[in-house]
Order: structure tokens, then sequence, then C-alpha cells
């Protein structure tokens, strides 16, 4: 009979009712660093693959969002391409696209407020948009 304490921390592994199994024909560690396994090969192949479907993805993206030219679909863009070739250029068209919607905001309130031509009407239009375009010609009539 054989001991666990005679034999060697491998074989004691490989003991089982008794009896010494099969060793394994894994091979060395030392061979599976020298020599890239498939998966690591793959991940190597396809990773300039992964990068020009995400760069194909980015400029389709871009396209429909410039087709569309809101600033609801450059603020999607920019969520789902953070990091991609049209980040600066969505960026100013979302802030030139909120400006443009605040100026037209602006005329609206006022050619109301002008239509009304009441003081309450132009009061309103001042605590709504005190910095706004008409805030100087805004001035209430005597």
């Amino acid at each position: 009979m054989i001991r666990l304490e005679s034999l060697n921390p491998p074989d004691a592994s490989r003991l089982r009712n008794g009896h010494l199994s099969e060793p394994s024909r894994a091979r060395p560690s030392c061979l599976l660093a020298a020599s890239p396994s498939d998966s690591q090969q793959t991940a190597e192949q396809q990773q300039p693959a992964d990068e020009q479907a995400r760069k194909d993805a980015d400029e389709k993206a871009w396209a429909d969002a410039e087709k569309t030219g809101t600033a609801a679909a450059y603020t999607a863009h920019l969520q789902n391409f953070g990091s991609g070739a049209h980040v600066s250029e969505a960026s100013q068209r979302i802030v030139a696209l909120n400006d443009a919607s605040r100026k037209a905001a602006d005329e609206k309130a006022w050619a109301d407020a002008e239509k009304a031509g009441t003081a309450a009407a132009y009061t309103a239009y001042i605590q709504n948009f005190g910095g706004g375009a008409q805030r100087r010609a805004s001035a209430l009539p005597s």
C-alpha cells in the first residue's frame, strides 16, 4: 500500500481509491506561454476588424444625425459614440441648434406680447425671457 506521506504533491493528487491514476497529459505551462493560443490569435486578428466596425458605425450614425439635423439626434450620437470622430462637431451643432431654438421662442413670445399689447403680456415676456433679444424694447408703455 502507498502512503500519502511518501508521495510527492503531484502524485498525491492522482491517488484515487488506493491507486495512482493516469498522469495528466497537459502541456507544461512553460510551453503554453511560448505559443499563443488560438483564442489569443483570434483576439489579435479581431481587434483591427472591431476598430474598423466601430469607425464604420460611427460614420453611419453621424450621417443619420446630420440627415435628421436635430439636437436630439446629435445628442444620441454623442451618447453612443462619445469618443468618435465627430464629438466636437456634434457638440457645436447641439449648441447652435439650442441657441436657435431659444431665439425662436424669444421672438415668438415677444410677438405674442406685442399682439396682446398689455402690461401683463409684457411682464410675462420679461419674466420668461428677461435676458432675451427684446428685453430693451419691452419697457412698458406709460
